[in-house]
């Protein structure tokens, strides 16, 4: 299936698009199953679900997402039909092993500090299949570092990690990843340098 799955995936961008529609195509038209997605960060679940005009093709897929804000739990679960919608803690998942065929954790794991990434990616990797996906954006800086600044959507301060990208892609190597991609991007008016890297178990 990995191979299958880099075919789909390899394009000029790698976002969040990108990879809900690769795990859909490569488990509903080879393995003629729904997929599973664990979304880590429910904000990001809300918008794709609900506020995209392609929302009623990923009708297929099995959403499970998660997040530590009260908040978004409530919103996601009044709003993203279907999904399971749980206040979960990332960097401790209590889900049974190798259940997921993709996790989603776009903007969402750069708010766990360097040394804690490592745990966190082990649980994503323990509840992800064979070959399934993760995908992680974060911000990207001159250097690793955990710092204060006002991040959009929010319009507080705020702390996160800025990676830079060699340092995040040797660490979801060392967690026993493959990277198929990972690549620089702004967003069009966006304040922030961002990174996202595309990988299978």
């Amino acid at each position: 299936m990995a191979r299958r799955v880099t075919a789909v995936t390899t394009r000029d961008r790698i976002g969040g698009a990108v990879f809900v529609l690769a795990v859909f195509a490569a488990q509903v038209r080879w393995m003629g199953r729904a997929a599973t997605v664990l979304s880590v960060g429910l904000i990001i679940a809300y918008l794709l679900w609900v506020a995209t005009p392609w929302k009623n093709d990923l009708a297929a897929v099995l959403l499970t997402a998660i997040d530590l804000s009260d908040r978004f739990v409530q919103l996601a679960r009044e709003r993203v039909t279907g999904a399971q919608v749980e206040k979960i803690d990332t960097r401790y998942l209590a889900f049974p092993g190798a259940i997921f065929d993709g996790v989603w954790a776009s903007f969402s794991v750069l708010h766990i500090r360097a040394n804690e990434i490592r745990k966190t990616l082990d649980g994503f990797k323990s509840v992800l299949r064979e070959s399934g996906l993760f995908l992680a954006a974060v911000h990207r800086g001159p250097k690793t570092e955990w710092i204060r600044t006002t991040i959009s959507g929010m319009e507080r301060d705020t702390y996160l990690q800025e990676w830079l990208q060699t340092a995040i892609e040797a660490v979801v190597g060392e967690a026993g990843f493959e990277i198929i991609g990972s690549r620089p991007f702004e967003r069009t008016g966006g304040r922030y340098a961002l990174l996202s890297t595309l990988a299978h178990k």
